[in-house]
């Protein structure tokens, strides 16, 4: 018969080092680094809405009160014809490109849901802002401290690539509606320019 080996069997896996540690620390911090680089964008795409908003809104507060006199003007006044036509179409096609650039850019502004909430709720809930908030008060910061700690520096990494996801798809959006509020926004611009020009012949 052959003895049993006393000896305890030696674990496949390395134990983590102080090194790999520190590398494991640095790329997490690269990651956080990538987000905020994301929430940035995220920041830049709702500012970029806002003034679209701002300067459409002053854009149609200079040009719809000059549209009373044209309306109520007689049709034989002018020696060109169609000359109200065309002046009536020109600010309304400016009214139409301005209501759409409006709601492209309210679009990208309104909070981003996916199913009526937040995507990172029930994924990201000891990193992301969002996601803490809804899942802990402001006096639960022990239970919370304590959740972070059991999770350990690999279930905060995930979080954290979890989080950058998410808000990359959040940026991709908001950058696809304000993209289409500017563009929507200078075809209206256009088209207010030739309404004055018209209304100044």
């Amino acid at each position: 018969m052959t003895e049993k080996s006393n000896e305890e069997p030696v674990s496949s896996v390395p134990a983590a080092t102080p090194e790999a540690e520190h590398v494991q620390a640095e790329d997490t911090a690269n990651i956080i680094e990538a987000y905020h680089a994301v929430a940035e964008w995220i920041r830049f795409a709702d500012a970029k809405s806002g003034v679209v908003l701002t300067v459409s809104a002053a854009l149609a507060g200079i040009l719809i009160p000059t549209i009373r006199p044209i309306i109520d003007d007689p049709e034989g006044i002018h020696l060109i014809p169609m000359w109200k036509a065309a002046a009536l179409s020109f600010f309304g096609l400016f009214l139409i490109f301005l209501i759409l650039s409006g709601v492209a850019a309210f679009r990208c502004i309104n909070p981003f849901r996916l199913r009526g909430k937040h995507p990172s709720l029930e994924r990201c809930s000891h990193f992301h802002p969002a996601a803490i908030s809804d899942n802990y008060k402001i006096d639960q910061e022990q239970e919370f401290v304590r959740d972070c700690n059991q999770g350990g520096v690999v279930k905060f990494r995930e979080e954290v690539l979890t989080a950058l996801l998410i808000d990359s798809h959040i940026s991709n959006s908001k950058y696809q509606r304000v993209s289409s509020a500017i563009q929507w926004f200078t075809v209206s611009v256009a088209f207010a320019f030739l309404y004055l020009l018209t209304i100044q012949l």
